[in-house]
């Protein structure tokens, strides 16, 4: 056919018909070439759309404040109310064993988006709302390391934070979020009247926060176009279980109508733990009046059956923010390729063992596993199977690392983070790692947890220089609290101040996790377990020799960032020593 145009066969002996067709239908072939291109265009915008979100998946980060796993449903709470959540985990990975490092919100939130330790990343304590004006403009603790949100960033994702921050100057985006939708304070007083501060702008919300943030993360999702994968860090601050945001009822959210008359069997009725008692007693010595008048409530919430019904209303809120959620994707479209990550920053002691509240809310801080303990459900229908639960025991440090893995991005390294990627678990495979170990720390106090032991150490020089030159506490301050136990009635009183009057005590602490779960049986004395104890100090040790950096190693003379829950113990061990609240240079590694 050289020589010759090819002509498609329907139009080879019609020219002429069809000049004269386009000649008196010029109207008519204008629209449907406009409507050609529009089509071509439009199913290319569908094939870019489909390609960006084949190349890598959408991210929801639902993070609650001060959660522990046995608050809800799916892990055994007969209680609580949380059908969403539920289903999460039913139709994707439940985990038994995720822990936080520390028990503290800044610490384990730091080490959530950075996959280090507090030892490396300088965060020993949650943030004092106090010192915000101390602290350098536009100040961000973890600005100096790859994070989360700007790995994703950089790798192509739109990025929004909408809740809790806690992690330095609220008033400014940090960490390469475009969305920035957050409130000022990093404790919640009250879940009611909060300022609030929307991507510049401030102004005051009078409802409840976890509605607020459901229906601004909803609005968020309805506004994406698809064409760019796109990671919410859903940070609730919520359920919160500490006084006085969870005091008395909260007859203001819609759910706690369902627990008004319940009798929260879920909540254990103990008595108050010598350490719980220690540390509100020693708190008129240690700290300003305001927050030793608060340690206080601690021991009027342990027990109280009212705080239970409230924490249990809070929990049931965000099951509904949750379910909001998920319709908002499903409404989208993005259901199927979005992984939906449910955890808490930490858990906390709502009765067990006789604490309330979180591991600093003790004296020695305690290294328990309900304070630490953290839920940790994967979703994604479209690639991890549903239905599983899994033992393995995972830290905070490993979920950056496991999420780079899992999208796709496990190429990026995550300078000396302890980490380990589960990725294949999440996909049905057997993760590649023999390790049985995790750690964690609260200042004074370090741990080492295994799935048959935990052994708790405090800092030796603590021990040397601080608790053996300790008087004994019959200060006057103590007054009003001895007068609290003695109007209680509590039978046994006098052992109460026994305790009140005695030094603590910060020896160390082994159990057996598998035969004493509930780690109500310390076995450090018994010779029989000499050699357990000697082989996991060391392991302990070892660890942190290799991970803590100097700066921030509090045991070998390090300092923290902004604050330390402690400060009277380390200005005693280390002389001229204070934390430091410098502005360090952006992370500026490889993309």
């Amino acid at each position: 056919m050289r020589g010759k145009e090819y002509q498609p066969r329907s139009t080879r002996s019609s020219n002429c018909r069809f000049v004269r067709l386009e000649r008196s239908h010029v109207g008519f072939l204008t629209v449907l070439f406009v409507a050609t291109v529009a089509l071509f265009f439009s199913g290319a915008f569908i094939l870019q759309v489909e390609a960006a979100q084949a190349r890598y998946p959408n991210i929801v980060f639902i993070l609650t404040d001060n959660q522990s796993p046995s608050t809800l449903a799916i892990y055994g709470n007969k209680d609580t109310q949380s059908p969403n959540i539920d289903r999460l985990a039913q139709e994707g990975i439940l985990f038994h064993n995720a822990f936080a490092p520390n028990g503290m919100c800044s610490p384990s939130r730091a080490t959530l988006l950075t996959g280090l330790m507090p030892s490396q990343h300088g965060v020993h304590t949650a943030l004092t709302d106090t010192d915000t004006l101390k602290w350098p403009k536009q100040w961000c603790v973890i600005n100096e390391f790859r994070t989360l949100p700007q790995t994703l960033h950089d790798a192509g994702y739109e990025t929004a934070l909408i809740g809790k921050y806690h992690l330095g100057e609220p008033f400014h985006p940090h960490l390469k979020f475009d969305y920035w939708l957050t409130f000022p304070e990093g404790h919640t007083w009250c879940f009611y009247n909060n300022k609030i501060i929307d991507n510049g702008k401030t102004y005051r919300y009078p409802g409840h926060l976890t509605e607020f943030w459901t229906n601004k993360a909803v609005d968020w999702i309805s506004k994406r176009k698809g064409d760019k994968p796109f990671f919410l860090f859903l940070s609730y601050d919520a359920p919160y279980g500490l006084p006085p945001a969870i005091y008395g009822p909260d007859k203001n959210n819609p759910y706690f109508k369902l627990y008004e008359n319940k009798e929260m069997q879920s909540m254990p009725r103990v008595p108050a733990n010598k350490k719980l008692i220690k540390f509100v007693t020693m708190a008129p010595q240690y700290y300003d009046r305001g927050y030793a008048h608060w340690t206080e409530t601690l021991l009027y919430a342990l027990n109280d059956e009212v705080c239970a019904r409230n924490i249990a209303s809070q929990i049931t809120y965000i099951d509904w923010g949750v379910g909001q959620v998920l319709d908002a994707l499903k409404n989208k479209g993005f259901d199927k390729n979005t992984l939906i990550v449910f955890t808490s920053d930490q858990g906390i002691a709502y009765g067990q063992l006789g604490l309330f509240g979180q591991a600093e809310h003790s004296l020695p801080s305690n290294l328990y596993d309900t304070p630490l303990a953290s839920p940790l459900i994967f979703y994604h229908p479209q690639s991890i199977p549903g239905g599983r639960t899994t033992d393995l025991l995972v830290s905070h440090y490993d979920l950056f690392p496991t999420l780079l893995d899992y999208i796709g991005l496990g190429s990026i390294k995550i300078a000396n983070t302890p980490g380990k990627s589960y990725a294949p678990l999440l996909k049905g495979e057997k993760p590649f790692w023999a390790r049985d170990e995790i750690f964690m720390e609260q200042e004074v106090s370090r741990a080492i947890r295994t799935s048959e032991w935990k052994y708790i150490k405090r800092s030796p020089d603590v021990i040397n220089k601080f608790v053996r030159h300790m008087e004994p506490f019959s200060r006057p301050d103590y007054g009003a609290i001895r007068e609290y136990f003695r109007t209680a009635q509590l039978p046994n009183f006098p052992v109460l101040e026994e305790i009140m009057l005695s030094k603590p005590y910060f020896g160390e602490e082994l159990y057996d996790i598998k035969n004493d779960p509930g780690e109500t049986k310390n076995l450090c004395d018994d010779p029989k377990y000499a050699a357990v104890k000697l082989e996991l100090s060391k392991r302990l040790d070892d660890f942190f020799s290799q991970y803590a950096a100097p700066k921030y190693n509090l045991w070998k003379g390090g300092t923290c960032k902004s604050n330390s829950n402690t400060p009277f113990m380390w200005e005693k061990v280390w002389w001229n020593w204070k934390p430091v609240t410098s502005k360090e240079k952006p992370f500026a590694g490889k993309k």
